[in-house]
């Protein structure tokens, strides 16, 4: 998690997208040192990383001991020591990963994303919200229902008695390179292989000859059982769009499972998509709302049956 440490003092810093260094309450770091202006530098994190930008101090922002030109803005990695205003106070960058959706409550309380981006109120076991990115700069609020909506930085979402108050990073879009652009779901073929003990899936994603490999995960199982209920209706009378739907209940206790953690799968898994550059990730998984059901949201399908493999799950 992005972070930065007063040398001094050793204490450490969560970063925000934009984190604001100066006296005025509207910082988010406060420095009450008189040689630091009321709104001196900004940390914000974009497309190559984390940059320091001098907000035209007075008395200066240094970089390694390099005084910025004011206005100047430079990146910092891990390891980059920081001075505002007073070369007597450093900061070090502690860890200059990418910045993480969070909630917080007026008491204190904090919840963060997941390691796949989603944030899961009040708590992963038991979430009465989840939060997400849907496409870059782009988050949803879901209930258990599936029923979603828009949500900005900075809302206050009301979760029982409690309002929780909402971070989110919010980067600007990649530009693509040639051959590595986005999957369209609607395009794309999955291919499942499977070990004999059922113990692991390998999923692959098929699009005109390019082939990306998915980590295991634990959602794999459930895209297959979806798969293997779209495949079978392949061979009746119904049409393309009756094919594969099972009631939520239904794969819970196909499962063995709960439908709150049925709705956890399903995010991690468009997550995983996401997170492959596929457009359209949030239909991975299709749901009909008012009949309780979802099925898989790819028609070209490939399981094939492989030897015993021995490699656990990732969580």
């Amino acid at each position: 998690m992005a972070s930065i440490k007063n040398i001094s003092t050793g204490k450490s810093y969560t970063l925000t997208p934009s984190f604001i260094i100066g006296r005025d309450s509207v910082c988010t770091l406060r420095i009450m040192s008189r040689l630091v202006s009321l709104e001196h530098a900004v940390l914000s994190w974009g497309n190559s990383g984390w940059q320091l930008r001098d907000l035209n101090s007075k008395n200066g922002t240094f970089v390694d001991q390099r005084r910025l030109v004011p206005g100047e803005q430079v990146r910092v990695t891990t390891g980059s020591e920081m001075a505002f205003g007073d070369l007597a106070e450093q900061f070090v960058m502690t860890d200059d990963a990418a910045p993480v959706a969070f909630a917080r409550t007026s008491d204190g309380k904090r919840r963060d994303a997941d390691s796949d981006g989603i944030l899961f109120l009040p708590d992963p076991e038991n979430p009465e919200l989840v939060v997400y990115e849907d496409r870059p700069g782009h988050w949803l609020a879901e209930v258990p229902d599936g029923t979603s909506r828009a949500v900005k930085d900075q809302e206050r979402l009301k979760i029982g008695s409690r309002y929780w108050l909402l971070t989110l990073p919010i980067v600007r879009e990649k530009t693509l390179q040639p051959g590595k652009g986005p999957l369209l779901l609607s395009d794309l073929e999955l291919r499942f292989t499977v070990s004999l003990d059922e113990e692991f899936v390998q999923i692959e994603i098929v699009d005109r000859g390019r082939v990306i490999s998915l980590n295991p995960r634990s959602h794999g199982y459930l895209l297959l059982t979806l798969a293997r209920a779209r495949l079978q209706d392949r061979d009746g009378i119904l049409p393309d769009s009756e094919h594969g739907w099972l009631g939520v209940p239904r794969v819970a206790a196909m499962l063995h499972t709960t439908e709150v953690q049925i709705n956890v799968l399903i995010h991690r898994a468009r997550q995983q998509f996401r997170q492959a550059s596929v457009v359209g990730a949030k239909d991975v998984v299709q749901r009909r709302l008012r009949e309780r059901k979802m099925r898989l949201g790819v028609g070209q399908i490939e399981i094939v049956q492989g030897k015993a493999m021995g490699n656990p799950l990732e969580e």
